[in-house]
């Protein structure tokens, strides 16, 4: 993930994912460290064949990325105008009654100035992870004050909120880390209930199986898991799949979004926690090559930063500075192109881990026959 800012030298993620570009940077590392080797053992032949190799690599990673870059960007004639709304809130205040109102003020106010703003309005304004701290299906003022707000500004909005529905043959709550979209009429255009969650954080592992985990108490949310990689899209919007979170960080949790049509990736995130650190920014990184991997636009909204949106190739279009209140906007479209680790997934390290057993009981076979 190092090289995120490099999208010319990663495009070669479209085939393998992240563990192929991972794979061609540890062999220009080990080429150069060969080299190096070699250079104290004073084999000058071998010097010059590793350095040549490790620039071989950097090299085709370079060409590919360039061709691919070129040659690739047939897009959609249909566009999407996206705004990702950053509101810089603190994670703790907001979840305070006192501020929860303001809260949701302060995505408005943004949401209306991207809206209000010269140049094309957006079709959709994505708000980060429970960046609606309420049960609106409970809490019906709040739900209201939200369907008159997406009627005001005429466009779709994403938000995330933390959703609670009553389960009659276990006659209690069950709860979800929930991302809703409302189209500009008000009504509702899909619900996302976030499947991968943290663990010790919205759930404790295995509690399903295992009563004593389950009754265990470590300040975990308790949150139900989602079941469906749920596409949804409003008037204009197009097609999209939405992560909550660190979802992003999975390929195996984004794909299927993709393989059920989505033309985008949307990610609502709150890395609050992570404060003015480097993780913000790696969190952010991951999410880019998730749009090379499966060849499609990706929209981030994190409640501090970083938020983004870039195209199918990692490029980023727009971005909110972590730490800083605002919206980045931008027009994407749909990419008509598939891309082989769409297709077949985890090819690649699967392939690799199969060869690797395979060489291992070769060699094992050679020796005991030795």
């Amino acid at each position: 993930y190092v090289l995120a800012d490099y999208p010319v030298l990663i495009q070669i993620a479209r085939i393998g994912g992240v563990a192929l570009v991972s794979f061609a940077v540890v062999l220009a590392n080990a080429l150069v460290a060969e080299s190096m080797l070699a250079l104290v053992q004073r084999r000058n032949r071998r010097v010059l064949g590793c350095l040549a190799g490790a620039i071989l690599v950097v090299a085709a990673l370079g060409i590919d990325g360039v061709t691919t870059i070129r040659t690739g960007a047939s897009e959609s004639p249909r566009t999407m105008r996206v705004a990702a709304v950053q509101p810089n809130i603190d994670a703790e205040e907001k979840w305070t009654p006192a501020f929860k109102s303001k809260a949701i003020d302060i995505l408005m106010d943004l949401t209306r100035e991207a809206a209000g703003a010269n140049g094309e309005p957006p079709d959709l304004a994505v708000w980060p992870e429970t960046s609606v701290p309420v049960y609106v299906r409970q809490e019906y003022l709040y739900y209201r004050r939200l369907v008159q707000f997406v009627r005001e500004v005429d466009l779709s909005v994403l938000f995330g909120f933390p959703n609670a529905e009553y389960d009659q043959e276990r006659g209690e709550y069950v709860y979800f880390n929930a991302g809703l979209l409302l189209a500009p009429d008000g009504t509702e255009a899909g619900e996302y209930r976030k499947m991968h969650l943290v663990p010790f954080g919205e759930r404790l592992p295995l509690e399903d199986r295992f009563e004593w985990i389950a009754n265990l108490d470590l300040g975990q949310a308790n949150f139900a898991p989602g079941t469906e990689a749920k596409v949804m899209g409003a008037a204009g919007t197009g097609y999209f799949g939405t992560t909550i979170c660190f979802e992003a960080i999975f390929p195996a949790v984004c794909r299927p979004f993709v393989l059920n049509g989505a033309e985008y990736l949307v990610n609502l995130t709150n890395d609050a926690w992570f404060g003015m650190t480097a993780a913000p920014s790696q969190h952010a990184d991951m999410a880019r090559f998730r749009a090379i991997e499966l060849g499609v636009p990706f929209v981030r909204s994190a409640n501090t930063g970083i938020s983004f949106i870039c195209d199918s190739f990692g490029r980023v279009l727009s971005q909110v500075p972590l730490g800083e209140s605002g919206v980045a906007v931008a027009t994407i479209s749909p990419s008509r192109r598939t891309t082989f680790y769409r297709t077949y997934g985890e090819w690649f390290p699967r392939s690799v881990l199969a060869g690797t057993v395979l060489l291992g009981a070769l060699a094992a076979f050679r020796g005991r026959k030795l």
